[in-house]
């Protein structure tokens, strides 16, 4: 149901002081969510254009004030003055809300709510006309007595709500305000569904809105200015904007998995899971549902990707492989400057890939660092939620607060560093970026360096009747332990589900990379797994003993460091032989099979030679560190240290990771 409304602006032309300088685009009223009972309204200001859920609103009482019922809309901010609401006081606000947030627009200031002010000064109303064509004043408590004959006042009386821009209403004799959000579209395809919160915050829905773009969706952000100076130590989170990974459940929401008959099947979400719950119970803003790869399986664009398109790497030429399978979260974090976090997974490179070729820090959570309740599994001995972060020190505070009092700092960080000889040198462009980096942590560390390589400590320390390399060893722990465990937990019971609700229909499609390693892994048997298992648990006792070891004063007694990214292309628009088997043994396998905490901090870029753009471009270059079990709050700590020293920095979101040198 879709009908228009009239110019807010005609409403205000009515009135004695109309803003002539607002230019608001007509408003139309759209019917969004599952149910189509939930009205909101779409309108633009210039170039911007926002969304408006009218059921989340504010309702007053007038209690003075010449308005009659009409169901028109307009712009109103609230600011919060404490004595007299005098012009300065008021501008300074607004100034302010400029410089803080990207929804505010001065046209919002057609209408002012002094919520806390005591009294109003005679010359504010008029300043405020010709400052920002302010034609409606509503005051909560101060006297609005001898100022009709200067502008259209009105006193409200209600509960208090946040300072900042909303859309407001007449009826009946009360007022409405309602939230504002500003569209952004998702030109790097990495969302999957627009999200608005309830009144409550606790259930979601689709925010039904276009803008025009090829493709492209439409996310809605809630003004910043509504929790300026709302953090507190139980909602440490409060306001940031969150892009969440389409393997966890929100409560009103379908959850895809990438699978288009898994999204037909299933109903919306009644329940968060729990790391969701974590976030909205924190503070955190849920934006939208990023994409995932099939089933958390691991796929390279373009054509392991069947029932949705790969998101856009935004680095480089803008047509390199984004990585899986957190994918939509990983491109989203490395384009959007709108968005502060993204949470994905990690079960065996999930969130650590993508923030290598994006350029962006991330971490693979010790095992067990959160309850993935409600969160599909991939493998329930590796499966973790991690999350990306474009700055070291929001990067600590995001991950302290959703991990809660899981881990602990250490007074001291370790003094070795193991930079494995059987894992380096990089590629020629990369490595001078990471023997600068190495050098400046070994000197702010006070640290030793050692070059012994993995399968030397091994052939020394494993057990006789172990009786084979690291790698031969390992070689099919993690294909044998995803697959089968997948596919008997999960995929089961989706085709059970799928052929009762679709009788005669056969099996449900799923894409090539998630079928070749279901069967493969189910050929093995459950024997294979077991014996799997045994053997990933004797790795994460032997890299305990041996590797990574606790250390009560710093934790982990070594970090371990290898290469995550080196500006390596993967074109999207290649041709690849069919997908195999993910068998052997690298680096990236040490924190996924042994549990430990593993983080990618960016160090820089590097040039390439584009096949796409024909010029030079640059592509991401980040190191990975690891140690020991429960030691995630060391290495957050570590890297906000390496910042304030500036070792490392934050990245830019868009083409370039960090500017490019005159």
């Amino acid at each position: 149901m879709v009908r228009m409304l009239s110019l807010s602006l005609a409403v205000l032309a009515a009135l004695p002081f109309t803003a002539a300088s607002a230019k608001l685009s007509t408003f139309q009223r759209r019917w969004t969510g599952a149910t189509g009972d939930e009205p909101s309204l779409g309108f633009s200001i210039g170039s911007k254009s926002y969304y408006v859920p009218l059921f989340t609103a504010y309702h007053f009482s007038v209690s003075a004030g010449p308005f009659g019922t009409f169901e028109h809309y307009f712009p109103v901010t609230v600011v919060d003055v404490n004595g007299t609401a005098s012009c300065s006081a008021v501008e300074a606000l607004i100034e302010e809300y400029l410089t803080k947030d990207d929804v505010f627009d001065p046209t919002f200031a057609a209408g002012i709510y002094l919520q806390s002010a005591d009294s109003i000064s005679p010359d504010a109303l008029s300043c405020l006309q010709s400052k920002y064509g302010t034609s409606v004043v509503f005051s909560s408590g101060a006297s609005v007595d001898g100022l009709r004959s200067t502008a259209n006042v009105a006193t409200l009386s209600g509960s208090s709500v946040p300072a900042g821009p909303y859309i407001a209403s007449f009826v009946d004799g009360k007022v409405i305000f309602a939230k504002v959000y500003l569209l952004y579209r998702d030109t790097q395809q990495a969302f999957t569904t627009p999200l608005v919160a309830s009144a409550d915050s606790q259930t979601y829905s689709v925010a039904s809105v276009e803008l025009p773009g090829f493709e492209t969706l439409a996310i809605p952000v809630p003004s910043r200015i509504y929790y300026i100076n709302q953090t507190t130590p139980e909602r440490p989170l409060t306001g940031l904007r969150i892009g969440v990974k389409d393997i966890y459940d929100v409560a009103g929401i379908k959850t895809g998995c990438g699978n288009r008959a898994f999204w037909e099947l299933y109903p919306p979400r009644t329940a968060n899971s729990n790391p969701v719950q974590r976030l909205i119970d924190q503070g955190a803003i849920i934006v939208g549902k990023t994409k995932t790869s099939q089933f958390a399986n691991g796929e390279t664009a373009t054509a392991d990707w069947v029932d949705q398109i790969s998101p856009f790497n935004p680095r480089g030429d803008g047509y390199q492989d984004p990585s899986s399978s957190s994918s939509g979260s990983g491109a989203s974090m490395g384009a959007y400057s709108w968005l502060d976090h993204a949470i994905g997974s990690d079960t065996g490179g999930s969130i650590r890939n993508p923030a290598g070729v994006q350029g962006l820090y991330g971490i693979r959570p010790t095992l067990g660092a959160i309850d993935l309740t409600g969160v599909m599994p991939l493998a329930h001995s590796m499966d973790t939620a991690g999350y990306f972060a474009r700055d070291a020190n929001s990067f600590s505070t995001f991950g302290k607060a959703w991990y809660g009092d899981r881990f602990s700092s250490y007074p001291s960080f370790p003094k070795d560093l193991l930079v494995p000889a059987d894992y380096w040198p990089s590629s020629a462009l990369a490595q001078p970026i990471f023997d600068s980096f190495i050098s400046k942590l070994q000197g702010f560390l006070g640290a030793t360096i050692s070059n012994t390589t993995l399968n030397q400590i091994w052939n020394a320390t494993a057990l006789p009747e172990v009786n084979a390399t690291l790698t031969n060893y390992m070689n099919t722990t993690y294909p044998v332990i995803i697959g089968y465990d997948q596919y008997m937990n999960w995929t089961v019971p989706f085709y059970n589900d799928y052929k009762a609700a679709n009788p005669g229909q056969g099996l449900p499609f799923a894409d090539p990379v998630p079928i070749s390693r279901w069967g493969w892994a189910v050929l093995q048997g459950g024997a294979a797994y077991d014996t799997e298992l045994a053997k990933q648990a004797y790795f994460t006792n032997w890299t305990g003993a041996n590797l990574l070891k606790a250390d009560p004063t710093t934790c982990s007694n070594t970090l371990l460091l290898y290469p995550q990214s080196a500006a390596r292309t993967t074109y999207r628009n290649a041709y690849r032989t069919a997908p195999g088997i993910p068998s052997g043994f690298s680096s990236s396998r040490i924190s996924n099979l042994a549990g430990l905490p593993e983080i990618v901090i960016p160090l820089g870029q590097a040039p390439y030679n584009s096949t796409i753009s024909g010029v030079q471009d640059y592509l991401p270059v980040t190191i990975s560190v690891v140690a020991a079990k429960n030691c995630d709050y060391m290495l957050f700590d570590l890297t906000e240290k390496l910042q304030n020293a500036g070792i490392i920095t934050s990245v830019l979101t868009g083409r370039y990771s960090y500017p490019l040198s005159s």
